[in-house]
């Protein structure tokens, strides 16, 4: 174990989650400010509604492309003299420029349908306030496709540290916006600009370290038909599982809770975004870290090595969430009163949000080996399974979500959530031992 952890140390992993730990804690002081100001009120619960969807956008390019896209820059970059790969990923970056444009207007054009779609339980002000907030946060989507391009290029290059920030660059900025309008009326409007202006900054950030990397970008390249057919191929079934899955995680994180009351929304985004912030530094950091490596592994046909890299990651993130999951089992509510506890955030949110905490909490192991386990997947370019355990998986959660919230109220969703975590597991376990790549070879060989 102390060899373990001194490699940790040691490796790309480390500077990498340093600078994930960054953003979420920027993060998280974005989250606690908001809390102060607005507490658990309608105005709370409008501009999570109203960022939720430019955030699935980004949520949805970033986890469709990290894991799918890095096998396919790679080869291409291998096979491709440095103009030919130039052209292939200029033209898939003006492609994802205009896409990403088209969304953000449609999102704009569509809000004030959109609100009554994802909180129908909402008052006519509170929809008229999320719809204002949504059109605000629209240039968010712009951005989000151009930036998740980039990153895969700087990944697939082993270039890590400027994409680590992604987490710390919106929210530095929605801080700093946050502190000059603490005392104006409109606070939710500028927070929802200065994500917006975040995102436009971190895209000029990724675009010009991938200038740094050798990046020559052809403002007039377009893509083929065989660079579209090879996104079809790699990108199309990870992309679409990924927007079935937040498509389920908007219904049970925005739609269910906005049937609770008034606060519903905003007491389970403030207990998600604790855990979220931890999956991201342990679980995603490592796996993307990670992911060129396995991926060569694969190419070289090595899946013994493939697998032994699997339960090193395994090890170490282990190693730390399962003394992170008992510490939430005793300590949730100090938690949540300790980050959020002040303000207008009162003792009946606290006691609310330390509920819902608890419970996803308590599938925190889970959802930082997940990504992880994916990346077992996607080093070998299975993209149907990972579909299918997509899909899945985001029937079985809405569905237990549900269940839940019939017996335990706002909680229930909490534990609806983890507890499908815990299937998805076995599930990604079992469609690995069938590529033949098993975590348990060592235990089946004795």
């Amino acid at each position: 174990m102390k060899n373990r952890l001194v490699k940790l140390l040691r490796s790309p992993t480390l500077k990498v989650m340093i600078l994930t730990f960054v953003g979420m804690l920027l993060g998280l002081l974005a989250d606690i400010l908001i809390a102060a100001k607005l507490g658990t009120s309608i105005t709370a619960d409008a501009l999570i509604i109203g960022l939720s969807l430019p955030r699935i956008s980004d949520i949805v390019w970033r986890e469709g492309t990290r894991f799918s896209l890095v096998p396919l820059f790679l080869e291409y970059k291998v096979k491709a003299n440095e103009q030919e790969y130039n052209r292939f990923v200029s033209g898939i970056v003006n492609l994802s420029l205009v896409v990403g444009l088209v969304i953000a207007l449609v999102l704009a054009i569509f809000a004030p349908i959109i609100v009554i779609a994802l909180a129908p339980g909402f008052s006519s002000e509170g929809r008229r306030e999320a719809a204002f907030l949504l059109q605000a946060s629209a240039p968010m989507a712009l951005f989000a496709p151009p930036i998740a391009v980039l990153s895969v290029v700087l990944n697939s290059q082993k270039r890590f540290s400027v994409v680590a920030l992604r987490n710390a660059a919106a929210p530095a900025v929605v801080v700093a916006a946050i502190a000059f309008a603490w005392n104006f009326n409109n606070i939710s409007l500028w927070v929802a600009l200065a994500y917006s202006v975040g995102f436009g900054a971190f895209f000029v950030m990724v675009f010009i370290d991938a200038f740094k990397a050798g990046h020559q970008h052809q403002w007039k390249a377009w893509v083929s038909k065989e660079d579209l057919s090879g996104l079809w191929e790699a990108g199309f079934l990870p992309t679409f599982g990924f927007i079935l899955r937040q498509a389920a995680n908007l219904i049970r994180s925005q739609l269910l809770p906005s049937l609770v009351g008034v606060g519903g929304v905003s007491m389970l985004y403030f207990a998600m975004r604790v855990v979220s912030a931890a999956q991201t530094l342990l679980g995603i950091s490592i796996a993307t870290t990670s992911l060129p490596a396995m991926t060569e592994d694969d190419l070289a046909g090595k899946k013994s090595r493939l697998g032994s890299a699997l339960r090193r990651n395994l090890k170490s993130a282990l190693l730390i969430t399962v003394p992170a999951t008992l510490f939430i089992a005793l300590f949730n509510q100090q938690i949540i009163e300790g980050l959020y506890g002040r303000g207008s955030f009162g003792e009946a949110s606290i006691q609310q949000t330390s509920d819902v905490f608890l419970w996803f909490g308590m599938g925190l192991v889970f959802a930082c080996i997940i990504p992880l386990l994916e990346g077992g997947l996607y080093a070998q370019r299975k993209y149907l399974l990972l579909f299918y355990t997509m899909v899945s998986m985001s029937f079985v959660g809405v569905f237990m979500s549900w269940l839940f919230l019939q017996w335990q109220g706002l909680a229930g969703i909490a534990m609806g959530a983890s507890l499908m975590l815990v299937i998805n597991v076995g599930v990604i376990l079992y469609f690995l031992e069938k590529t033949g790549v098993s975590l348990f070879a060592k235990f089946n060989a004795k």
